[in-house]
């Protein structure tokens, strides 16, 4: 089946059905870009509170008024938003589950509603590239960014990274190299400063427990809270509990016994805690904050 098309009342073309409609997406598109230029779309992200995204911003417009660029838009994440997701910090199961969804598209689910944001806009189409101003600040996962790269190419788009200078361009070998380098790397610093702050928080508590710690680390024994105005104090619903169970044991009752004499309110497996919490001592000084009174448990000024 034909179809006439008559442009300007001179021209007459005969289109086929399968035809005409790649040719109005044709004209829609040079209508679109007539001017050329290639659109890219921005994402930003910072890590924590005190930060801004101002300095990221500034280097994508820059980089584009830099290299004739037409910037269609800056999607600012919100603010203390982690590069990697929780799911990616938890079981494999639920990471694999995590990279399925962005597999197949399902954008709206993600923790990052910035990037949820970037990803469907893609998805609309008229993008050529995404503007990053580093590689970690889409993500620091190298396997999701890795299909983050796989999904951006099969619509066309490429991701530069501005702050070396579009170095890191996808469309080139030299720019998938150090785009891959880059993700791992990203990757390798946030494993290592979660082991940094785990080995950190192991010797906190183990010198908390042999009574050389200044500063109690986690959560506060049972029978103990922590009060509205930073100090740790006993919670009046559990505590009657803890003096309980320290009876019963100063009585000679074994962790059998006093489960059955607290009618399973104690289980014999619990039984220990109790009586360490009652023997506990809560710090007078939270050295961190500097929001409790000074005592021998924290000598020194804040």
């Amino acid at each position: 089946m034909y179809f006439v098309v008559q442009i300007g009342g001179r021209i007459t073309f005969w289109l086929r059905l399968c035809e005409c409609t790649c040719f109005a997406a044709c004209l829609e598109q040079d209508h679109r870009r007539e001017d050329n230029r290639v659109n890219i779309l921005g994402y930003v992200r910072v890590s924590t509170d005190a930060q801004d995204t101002d300095r990221q911003v500034k280097a994508i417009e820059d980089y584009a008024a830099l290299h004739d660029l037409r910037l269609v838009d800056v999607i600012r994440e919100e603010l203390a938003v982690s590069g990697r997701a929780r799911s990616l910090r938890s079981e494999p199961a639920e990471a694999l589950a995590y990279y399925t969804q962005l597999a197949r598209g399902e954008y709206a689910g993600l923790e990052r509603s910035g990037y949820s944001s970037l990803l469907e806009r893609v998805d609309e189409g008229g993008i050529d590239s995404v503007a990053i101003y580093a590689v970690d600040r889409i993500s620091r996962d190298w396997i999701e960014l890795g299909l983050l790269e796989l999904l951006l190419s099969v619509r066309g788009t490429r991701i530069i990274a501005v702050n070396q200078g579009g170095v890191v361009d996808t469309t080139t070998a030299a720019g998938k190299l150090q785009y891959r380098l880059a993700a791992i790397l990203a990757t390798h610093e946030c494993d290592q400063t979660a082991e940094r702050t785990s080995a950190t928080l192991r010797h906190k508590v183990k010198a908390w427990n042999n009574g050389t710690g200044r500063v109690h680390v986690g959560r506060p024994p049972v029978g103990w809270r922590k009060l509205p105005n930073g100090q740790i104090g006993q919670d009046p619903d559990i505590w009657p509990r803890v003096v309980q169970v320290r009876q019963l044991r100063g009585q000679g009752m074994t962790y059998k016994q006093i489960e059955a004499a607290t009618n399973g309110a104690v289980k014999s497996q619990r039984v220990r805690s109790y009586l360490r919490a009652h023997d506990w001592t809560p710090p007078a000084a939270d050295c961190g904050a500097g929001t409790m009174p000074f005592s021998d448990r924290c000598p020194q000024s804040c």
